[in-house]
């Protein structure tokens, strides 16, 4: 009896061969396309650093939606440095900062939908600290006690004074 594939299965296999058996041309193509795709999720960076909205994003760069938005922002914190991330989750804080500062006053005198709406901004900004913590925990820099410091500092010290550049003659 011979064996059954999927559907899915053959798709798959189908891709592969197609890609294995790509012409130059293709692969130069598929290059392109990605460079494409790396440019566009830096410009949605930029616009989101700016303040847009991801409405405003998708109506800007002709995106479908508020979703391929999101994926283009996530693909450019892969490719962003590591400052543009750290740069990018304080803008945001200090946006929820501030709804939060605009909103405390009504959910304190009991204004039920502005306090549930507190709430829910509160929450987020828990939850982007908490990620920004895992973060600053995955890059720590190496830390020195007070006797490796002097002794770093007594070498290059010594360094310096050994590769001391000579005055020229006059």
């Amino acid at each position: 009896m011979a064996k059954r594939t999927s559907p899915t299965t053959s798709r798959i296999k189908k891709t592969a061969a197609t890609r294995s058996s790509a012409s130059p041309a293709a692969s130069q193509l598929r290059a392109a396309q990605h460079t494409d795709k790396n440019q566009l999720a830096r410009q949605v960076l930029e616009l989101r650093l700016a303040g847009c909205g991801y409405p405003e994003i998708c109506q800007l760069l002709g995106l479908e939606s508020n979703w391929a938005v999101w994926r283009m922002l996530q693909r450019a914190l892969k490719l962003a440095p590591r400052e543009g991330s750290v740069l990018l989750l304080r803008l945001e804080l200090f946006r929820l900062e501030r709804l939060i500062r605009s909103l405390w006053r009504q959910a304190v005198q009991g204004d039920l939908p502005v306090l549930d709406r507190v709430l829910k901004l509160l929450a987020q900004r828990e939850r982007l600290l908490r990620h920004w913590q895992r973060r600053e925990k995955q890059v720590q820099l190496p830390t020195l006690t007070l006797q490796q410091a002097l002794a770093a500092d007594r070498q290059l010290e010594t360094w310096l004074q050994e590769h001391q550049p000579t005055p020229p003659a006059s």
